[in-house]
């Protein structure tokens, strides 16, 4: 399926209104096109492209762009934390304990707080935890809300 020039643009402009809806000052227009986008990220990459006809512009890119599609767009809306935002990765450590995390230098203990970096919502606060049996480190966000920490999660001391 050729896409026109226009039709490019229209897309353009809807994905660019999208991004805008993260700051706290957004419009109404700009949530609307964040809630547009996430609404086909989430219903309609899996469909057939003549499946989705009449659905619009935006929706026949994504159903024809494949599942690759949704994660281009989802990482074009989500933005990435600011670059003079203190971000830092955790470092795996072997000491004659055993392994341990560090993050700036400084080691980590279960039950530290920590930010963490999490798309479309920015730095939020969380309780580090290691799980020791499948070594793998966690931000706990509240009682019934957790994250992994993967290599590329962002993070810093609160």
């Amino acid at each position: 399926m050729a896409v026109t020039q226009n039709q490019k643009r229209n897309i353009d402009h809807l994905i660019e209104l999208a991004r805008q809806a993260g700051r706290p000052d957004a419009s109404s227009s700009e949530k609307a096109a964040r809630r547009i986008i996430e609404l086909l990220m989430s219903e309609v990459v899996c469909m057939d492209p003549s499946a989705i006809e009449g659905i619009g512009d935006v929706a026949k890119i994504i159903g024809g762009g494949g599942v690759g599609a949704i994660d281009r767009l989802r990482e074009s809306i989500d933005p990435a934390p600011p670059q003079d935002s203190g971000q830092h990765f955790l470092e795996l450590r072997l000491e004659q304990s055993g392994k341990r995390h560090y993050l700036q230098a400084r080691p980590l203990k279960c039950g530290d707080l920590i930010e963490v970096w999490i798309q479309a919502a920015g730095w939020e606060l969380a309780r580090y935890e290691y799980a020791f049996g499948d070594g793998e480190a966690w931000a706990i966000l509240s009682e019934d809300k957790a994250i992994a920490i993967q290599d590329d999660t962002p993070c810093r001391w609160p």
